[in-house]
């Protein structure tokens, strides 16, 4: 029998960040949950294999050694890391094991198939599926755990159970990978504000100090605002404030694992702070055409009308939703 080939989504990665995701990884509570499952389900398909072997002395067991390979796989990817390729192997091997469950399949009186285990494993993962899937996910699992009262098999196959298991983990995978995208945009549009905003600081500090074609925003008056060295600073103003907006529109994302919504490029995030900062100058010049303003605002309100045009980098990504749904890509788990 072949090994098992280990899922591995590291690519070429260097030494160093090698050592970044071991040292990273080592104390989230993936880990230490999978850390301390590992061992558990070990002895549960210790006992689980010798309850086969008493129940039926002949029965082959290869499933038993895949399962093995699964699990050591898990082990090893463990403890370099690979979190998300641990948890996937463990679920694996979790699947392999049902095919040890058909052994202990009782004919009653009546002519009709029964199992308690593969019944109380059926049960358990239709209240789970239940609880955590909506839409044709939900569904199927219903479909494959639900057996006819007048059918002559009273519970439902290891192969059923094997498919009803994977969807549900499927689900589950496929909100962790959402997370950790929204999580990654987070991050990107913390360093992007970040940014913008040390750059606004030091060019204030350089305009202080008397660098030639720069106005400080803290020392500019009505008259300075229409120069360009101020108006470098109100576009900074709406990359910072694309970025906090942004920062604040995560926090009411849905756990939809919409393709648009797991879109995390770096060039997507500065697309949200090019549009803010646009956004910014636009308001800028209107401000400064006389036909709207009967006065020349305050320089204050310049920035403060910049920062607030940073709101417009809502554009982006619902210019990525739109491009998504023309492509028949944007489907959802909500999707009925």
């Amino acid at each position: 029998m072949g090994s098992v080939s280990t899922p591995d989504t590291r690519g070429e990665s260097s030494f160093w960040t090698s050592v970044f995701r071991h040292v990273g990884h080592r104390d989230s509570m993936g880990s230490v949950w999978l850390r301390n499952r590992l061992p558990v389900f070990d002895h549960e398909f210790e006992v689980f294999v010798e309850d086969v072997r008493r129940t039926d002395p002949n029965r082959e067991l290869f499933w038993a050694d895949e399962c093995d390979e699964l699990l050591a796989a898990a082990r090893t990817a463990l403890e370099e890391g690979r979190i998300g390729a641990g948890w996937r192997l463990l679920h694996a091997a979790e699947r392999v094991s049902y095919r040890g469950l058909d052994v202990f399949d009782r004919t009653t009186p009546e002519g009709t198939v029964v199992n308690p285990r593969i019944e109380t494993q059926s049960r358990l993962l239709l209240e789970q599926a239940r609880e955590d899937l909506v839409g044709w996910r939900l569904r199927s699992v219903e479909a494959l755990l639900t057996v006819d009262d007048d059918a002559d098999r009273r519970v439902p196959n290891v192969d059923a159970l094997a498919e009803a298991h994977r969807l549900i983990h499927e689900r589950h995978e496929d909100v962790h990978l959402l997370r950790r995208s929204l999580l990654t945009q987070f991050e990107q549009l913390m360093f992007l504000g970040l940014g913008s905003g040390v750059a606004f600081l030091v060019l204030a500090a350089l305009a202080e100090a008397g660098v030639d074609g720069l106005v400080s925003p803290f020392a500019a008056t009505s008259n300075d605002v229409r120069s360009v060295g101020f108006a470098v600073f109100v576009v900074l103003a709406g990359v910072v404030g694309a970025s906090i907006f942004g920062m604040r529109s995560l926090r009411t994302q849905p756990l939809s694992t919409q393709l648009s919504r797991m879109i995390e490029r770096i060039h997507i995030t500065a697309a949200r702070g090019v549009v803010g900062g646009i956004a910014a100058g636009l308001f800028y010049f209107l401000l400064g055409i006389e036909l709207l303003a009967q006065a020349t605002p305050l320089p204050a309100v310049y920035i403060a009308v910049g920062f607030a045009a940073g709101y417009s980098e809502r554009m982006v990504p619902a210019a990525v939703d739109q491009i998504t749904a023309i492509t028949g890509a944007g489907s959802s788990e909500t999707d009925s």
